[in-house]
């Protein structure tokens, strides 16, 4: 079929590179296989998903990117593979059509920016997964012949579709992001971490002056992640967190109001770091020197690898609370198990406490930088 007869078009799809890649797809018309053949058609695109996650995992991890030839080839490498697939189609209403692969890569991207805008994830692209990409594209040729296993080839070719698409789309806007503006220079950076440093010394302070565990009481690591849990924001600092103008005191007692409550959780995730240090053989964040420089690092890496040292302003700080919670009920289902005498659940428990407590720190960062932004934008008259 002719690849402009999609039912997606470029201006439906929210990701600037993903509609580039697909007007580039729609700009030349591959030539279709018959649809009886569809042993060939799983072939070709097999192939070319194999070239193009080779051809790009090579130019993404050049030590020396020529900036101009990588963002080509990764657009080149996401306009191959939605070409492949929307001119061998198994049937229009096929869940592995274009039109849907589109739109799942969409979807997916816009939930990763939110991802990323809320501390859970980075812009960084993951080259060990790009490089299983031709491993797990092949898959479908263990059985061939199995009942239903063309349809599950088609699944399977699809998965891998998605992650390779977004990889190469990603890749692309990592490189349209360092065009659009400068990277943070040093000097911003070295303020950054001491920054950070001074924040995870007031967690630290917050987390000894904690109330101890009543007598009778022997869980102190449970009631700690029982009261995180607990933690929520008023309806009207959450108002006034999306409302309030910048400069406005109402946004500064907003955003004094939920740092309070990140110290808070902050505080109460450090402890329970160091309450399992007792259960465990190892830290789990043995790797660093200290708990403390691997808070930094890590709460570091968080706010570099989305950008959100140039943007405090975009971070999605009610998202992130909402991610906290999610995480540390799962921490306390991975604490239970260690109760039960699973020990290895403990190290996984936290794992997970550690995570969460290095993006507390990051939010505070945030909020300290949008309180620094917003009495910066007051006039003096005020």
């Amino acid at each position: 079929m002719c690849v402009t007869s999609a039912a997606v078009t470029a201006a439906s799809l929210r990701t600037s590179p993903l509609r580039e890649a697909w007007d580039l797809a729609t700009a030349s018309q591959a030539a279709p296989l018959a649809a009886a053949d569809e042993r060939a058609v799983l072939q070709r695109i097999d192939d070319t998903l194999e070239v193009c996650a080779s051809g790009l995992a090579e130019l993404l991890a050049a030590s020396r990117q020529d900036r101009e030839r990588c963002r080509r080839g990764a657009l080149e490498c996401a306009a191959s593979v939605l070409r492949a697939f929307a001119s061998a189609e198994p049937a229009e209403n096929s869940p592995v059509s274009a039109s849907r692969l589109l739109r799942t890569v969409d979807d997916r991207l816009v939930l990763h920016e939110n991802s990323v805008l809320s501390g859970e994830q980075t812009y960084a692209v993951d080259l060990d997964a790009l490089s299983g990409i031709p491993a797990s594209a092949d898959a479908y040729r263990s059985d061939p012949h199995g009942a239903g296993s063309f349809a599950a080839a088609w699944e399977r070719l699809a998965e891998t579709a998605v992650a390779l698409l977004i990889a190469a789309v990603r890749a692309m806007a990592n490189i349209d992001r360092g065009a659009a503006g400068p990277a943070p220079s040093s000097r911003v950076l070295a303020t950054a971490l001491d920054q950070l440093r001074l924040i995870v010394d007031e967690v630290s302070r917050g987390a000894r002056a904690l109330p101890e565990t009543p007598k009778g009481e022997s869980d102190r690591v449970g009631k700690l992640l029982s009261e995180v849990l607990r933690t929520g924001l008023p309806k009207e600092v959450l108002d006034d967190l999306t409302e309030a103008e910048p400069s406005s005191p109402r946004l500064r007692d907003a955003l004094a109001g939920v740092r309070s409550v990140w110290l808070e959780i902050g505080a109460r995730e450090l402890e329970i770091v160091v309450l399992l240090d007792r259960e465990l053989p190892a830290p789990s964040y043995a790797q660093f020197p200290s708990l403390r420089q691997a808070v930094v690092a890590g709460a570091a890496n968080v706010l570099g690898g989305g950008r959100l040292l140039e943007r405090p302003e975009e971070f999605l700080l009610i998202d992130a609370l909402i991610h906290q919670h999610d995480g540390l009920a799962h921490a306390v289902e991975l604490y239970t198990s260690g109760l039960r005498g699973h020990a290895p659940a403990y190290t996984q428990a936290q794992l997970v406490v550690l995570t969460r407590l290095l993006r507390a720190v990051a939010a505070l960062w945030v909020i300290d930088a949008r309180l620094r932004q917003s009495h910066a934008a007051t006039p003096a008259a005020q």
